[in-house]
Order: structure tokens, then C-alpha cells, then sequence
């Protein structure tokens, strides 16, 4: 295949060939005389009209460029990246190197009603997809420096073809461009100069692609979230009873963690199966402040959150992790122990941490968890759910008698 770079550089004279097919299909011809170094002179001629009529003589018209010569008007200036906010939920990338292209293609985006950010080079359009949640990315093939072809395989180390779907446009149309772009990830390819209704059908049609994936899986987190059990509410309502005789005070803040531990594990009308980290963090306080009524100094709880780590997780991902390392770890212990979650930023990363210096997990129930051939859904099912989570990851260490370690990372919120 011809080597996309040298015809970035050399260019494609679609100008020139589309002036003469104009000039011939208006019955003129037009022809040029050039040196190297002192400029170009087209002339072309075209049949007069006068009163609707068509007459024999032609008139010359010669255009001399002089590379040497002064220029009177300067060009239009343009500034990128640019951006204009749409009435739709989502957001599109353009890019093209070529302004006027990049204007004219920015204009019929937001005639659809999309979010737009135009930018003018691969290398920016990748920023912008590091800083911004970008739901679909319209590249041109042939730039500088970083081709179409090079941006799409970066964005595919990253995003998957239902993550973030590429259109890839091209000026040439060649049919080793088309397959190229899809072997390397590209979703659609479309050919300049671009036809709206076209765009429309394309654009639409992929951005429903995206939504129908993303359902998919909010719907198999959704399965996961109604699998677990509040295992330990009724032990915890007997605990609330008990204090009603002894502890007013301590009786009300049990029942207002209790409220806050119910609103979020067992609404399940809501589906909401990816919230914020804030709110994922709060189940988990509430959940431990009432295990830590029913253990008293048996159960101790140490926190290092930093307040400013933001991602977005799973519903009931950490609590049942939490949940775990109390119930099977620090509950087995005859003299307790101590329950400690982290939560700091690492890079572009968040990272979690739930550790317990309980009973600890033997090497071969350790495989059967990470393996998934293990009924604790508590450990189970948070496993799966960050399994289909994108850039996550999730890690086990134990040793018996020592302690369990879960150290979780999630991509963090772009700002």
C-alpha cells in the first residue's frame, strides 16, 4: 500500500483537477505555464452569456501567481481548538488539518445538535480525548505528523469499538485506505466532500451502537447488584432493639446509618449499577459504623481517603468487599482485629484498598475465588462486576493467620 505520509506530504491536487472539470463542463479549456523559483500563470477561457443567451466568442481570463508577489488581503485566521455545545447528550470530535474543511464539517455537526469540538492535528485530538468524555471521533486519513491512521491506533490501545467509534474521511476514496482503516479499528469511513444526510445516518447509527453496548452492560451489573443478599440486617436489628433499652442517642444514629445502608443496597427500582465513588464510600462508612456497634472494641476501622480521588464504580462493589473482610475475616478471629480502607489517586488512576489483619484465605480457596468457582458472592460478584468495567483491575493477597489485602484500580473521572 502506498505509504499514507509521502501523500501528506505531496498532497493530492484535487484543487487544480477540480477546476479544470469545471471549466471544461462550462465548454471553456484552461492550461498553465510555470518556472520554478518565479510562479505559475493558469489561463483559462469560458463561453460569455449575455441575456440568458450563449454566444461563440469566448473571453480570456489569465491568473498569474507569483510566489514572489505581495499579498494584498490577508487569509482568514483560524483559532482551534474550538467547541460549541449541542442540545443532545453527546459529544463529538472532529479533526482535520485542513480549517475550511474542519469549519464547514463543524457547522454540520451542530446543525444535528451534537456537542463539538473541533481541533486541527492528531496530537491534540488526542489530548482532548485524555481530558474530555468524547463519544465519537470524525478523523480526517491524511495529516501531518500524526496520520488518521496513527491517531485511530492509539485510540484503539485505549477504547474498544463500542467504548469510542471512529469515522474515518478521506479525500481520495482508495480502496486500500477503506480496508486499512478498518483492519486498524476504524468503525465507518466516509468520503469527502461530505453529503449531511449521510453524516447524519453514520453518525446516528454508531452513537446508537454505543448506547446499546453501554445498556448491555449497565443491565449485567444490574444482575450482579440484585444478587446480593443483606445477609447481616436482621442481626442488626436485633442489635438496634437491644440499645433502644439502654442507649436513646446510639439507637438514633444506628437507625440513620442503617437508613443510609438501605437507601442505597436495597432500591432497586433506581438501577443505578455505576455511581460515583463519594456515594459508594458513604455505603461503606454507614455499613461499618453499625458493624462496629455489634463488635464493639472487637472491630477497629481506619480510613485514608483522599478527598479528591474520583472515579466512577459499580454499585456495592467496595461495601461487600468490606463486608467480606469483617465477616469472614475479623468475625473468625477470637480477639478482632482492625479493618483499613484507602482510597488515593495514582497518575490517572484511583486506587482502592481494602485490607484486614483477620484469619486470612488459604492458597487454594484464594484461586477458587479469583477463578470464580467459589459461592462467597461477596467476593464474587464485586470481581465480576469490576471485570467489565474498562482499565480496571483487581488484585488478591493473603496469607492465613495474617491478613487480606484487595487493591483495586478504576480510571479515573476526567475532570
Amino acid at each position: 500500500m502506498k505509504n499514507h505520509h509521502d501523500r501528506n506530504q505531496n498532497g493530492l491536487g484535487l484543487g487544480l483537477s477540480i477546476a479544470k472539470e469545471l471549466v471544461e463542463l462550462s465548454g471553456g479549456s484552461i492550461s498553465v505555464t510555470s518556472t520554478k523559483g518565479e510562479g505559475s500563470c493558469f489561463t483559462f477561457t469560458i463561453p460569455l452569456v449575455e441575456d440568458g443567451q450563449k454566444i461563440n466568442e469566448k473571453t480570456e481570463k489569465t491568473v498569474v501567481l507569483h510566489q514572489t508577489a505581495p499579498i494584498e488581503q490577508l487569509p482568514v485566521q483560524y483559532h482551534f481548538p474550538q467547541s460549541v455545545e449541542g442540545e443532545k447528550d453527546y459529544t463529538i470530535l472532529i479533526v482535520d488539518d485542513e480549517p475550511p474543511n474542519l469549519k464547514i464539517l463543524m457547522d454540520m455537526i451542530v446543525s444535528l445538535g451534537y456537542t463539538v469540538i473541533a481541533v486541527d492535528n492528531g496530537e491534540s485530538a488526542l489530548e482532548v480525548i485524555q481530558q474530555q468524555e468524547i463519544d465519537l471521533v470524525i478523523l480526517d486519513l491524511m495529516m501531518p505528523n500524526l496520520s488518521g491512521f496513527d491517531v485511530c491506533q492509539q485510540l484503539r490501545k485505549e477504547f474498544d469499538l463500542f467504548d469510542l467509534p471512529v469515522i474515518i474521511l478521506t479525500a481520495a476514496g482508495q480502496i486500500t485506505d477503506l480496508i486499512h482503516s478498518l483492519q486498524i479499528g476504524a468503525n465507518d469511513f466516509l468520503q469527502k466532500p461530505i453529503i449531511l444526510d449521510e453524516l447524519k445516518a453514520r453518525v446516528e447509527f454508531l452513537l446508537s451502537m454505543k448506547k446499546s453496548a453501554k445498556e448491555a452492560l449497565v443491565n449485567e451489573l444490574t444482575m450482579y447488584y440484585s444478587q446480593i443478599k443483606p445477609h447481616f440486617l436482621y442481626n442488626t436489628l436485633n442489635t438496634i432493639i437491644g440499645l433502644t433499652f439502654t442507649d436513646t442517642k446510639q439507637t438514633r444514629e444506628a437507625l440513620v446509618h442503617l437508613a443510609t445502608y438501605f437507601r442505597a443496597k436495597l432500591d432497586f427500582t433506581s438501577y443505578r449499577s455505576l455511581v460515583r465513588l463519594e456515594d459508594e464510600i458513604e455505603l461503606v462508612q454507614s455499613y461499618l459504623e453499625i458493624e462496629k456497634i455489634r463488635f464493639d472494641e472487637r472491630l477497629q476501622v481506619e480510613y485514608d481517603i483522599d478527598d479528591t480521588a474520583d472515579a466512577i464504580i459499580p454499585l456495592m462493589t467496595i461495601q461487600p468487599l468490606v463486608e467480606n473482610a469483617v465477616q469472614h475475616g475479623i468475625a473468625m478471629k477470637g480477639n478482632g482485629g482492625t479493618v483499613k480502607l484507602s482510597i488515593n489517586k495514582v497518575d490517572n488512576q484511583v486506587k482502592i484498598v481494602v485490607e484486614d489483619n483477620g484469619v486470612g484465605i488459604s492458597k487454594q480457596k484464594q484461586l477458587e475465588l479469583m477463578q470464580g468457582r467459589n459461592s462467597r458472592v461477596g467476593f464474587t460478584n464485586p470481581f465480576k462486576k469490576l471485570k467489565l468495567i474498562k482499565c480496571s483491575s483487581f488484585t488478591l493477597e493473603s496469607e492465613e493467620g495474617v491478613g487480606t489485602k484487595i487493591t483495586i484500580l478504576l480510571p479515573g473521572v476526567k475532570k
